[in-house]
């Protein structure tokens, strides 16, 4: 507690992430956010393929009502919430 009141650094550990954990990483709270996870964040940075890929999961998941698309935003419906790891994963790169 004397550190945090110091505004010291009280870090214990830390690790780096690669830029595909990175992604899965936002995708994860996106989906967990009520608001869903923004397209246009999902589409960053990523090559014509994965983009390609990403697309064909998502038209997928909509056409077995896992998402639902809103706005520019992939939304899980309240019967997706138990597979959203599974759904996750498939909107990972």
């Amino acid at each position: 507690m004397e550190n945090i009141e110091q505004g010291l650094d009280v870090t214990m550990f830390s690790e780096r992430l690669t830029w595909e954990q990175v992604h899965l990483e936002k995708v994860m709270l996106g989906l967990r956010r009520s608001r869903g996870l923004l397209l246009s964040e999902l589409f960053e940075n990523v090559s014509a393929s994965q983009k390609e890929n990403l697309i064909n999961n998502i038209i997928w998941l909509k056409q077995n009502n896992y998402i639902q698309e809103l706005k520019g935003r992939l939304i899980l419906p309240s019967n997706s919430l138990v597979v959203q790891n599974d759904i996750a994963v498939k909107l990972s790169i």
